[in-house]
């Protein structure tokens, strides 16, 4: 029985160690990424600086979602230009759930193509989206490396408690009577 013991506690030290350790790398990894992805400053800078750029050269217009295709994570937004008078839609991947049919959305279009459409609101969303998902990996990735400390907890009695048993089972039964305490 005792070499099941050290032979389980054995096999939870390893693998509560790799567990420990992956946890952590990923829980690290992922945290941090979703700090940089959801702050503006670090990453968003950039992005936003090309967002003011376009809209620069754009016009503001107010949209309606005409389609939302829940298959391919897409949405249409019809808006009409007021350059050419023209009526335009564009379909866009964006967060399902958020636009219903019908809803008005706030559309930026390129004066020199119209159909070249940038929305500040769905990029805001995905940024936000995104970097909350960032968090939740990184917060499933802890839980596993705390599962992996608990496998080495427990691992490290079992092998201690097995060497116990095994130094108990190793002195001969005759001693016992002749042995003076």
């Amino acid at each position: 029985m005792s070499n099941g013991k050290t032979i389980g506690g054995i096999i939870m030290i390893v693998l509560g160690s790799i567990l420990t350790m992956l946890g952590l790398l990923f829980a690290a990894f992922f945290f941090f990424s979703g700090y940089v992805v959801s702050d503006e400053e670090l990453i968003g800078e950039e992005i936003q600086e090309k967002m003011d750029l376009f809209k620069r050269n754009a016009l503001e217009t107010t949209g309606e979602i005409t389609e939302i295709d829940y298959d391919e994570g897409t949405t249409t937004i019809g808006f009409r230009s007021d350059i050419d008078n023209v009526y335009y839609e564009k379909k866009i991947y964006t967060v399902i759930g958020k636009y219903s049919l019908g809803d008005s959305i706030e559309v930026y279009y390129n004066i020199d193509d119209p159909s070249d459409i940038m929305i500040q609101e769905i990029y805001d969303l995905a940024v936000d989206t995104v970097g909350r998902s960032f968090f939740v990996i990184g917060t499933v990735a802890a839980c596993v490396g705390l599962v992996g400390v608990i496998l080495l907890i427990v691992g490290i009695v079992l092998v201690i408690k097995g060497k116990k048993n095994n130094q108990r089972n190793d002195i001969p039964a005759g001693n016992y009577q002749n042995n003076q305490f």
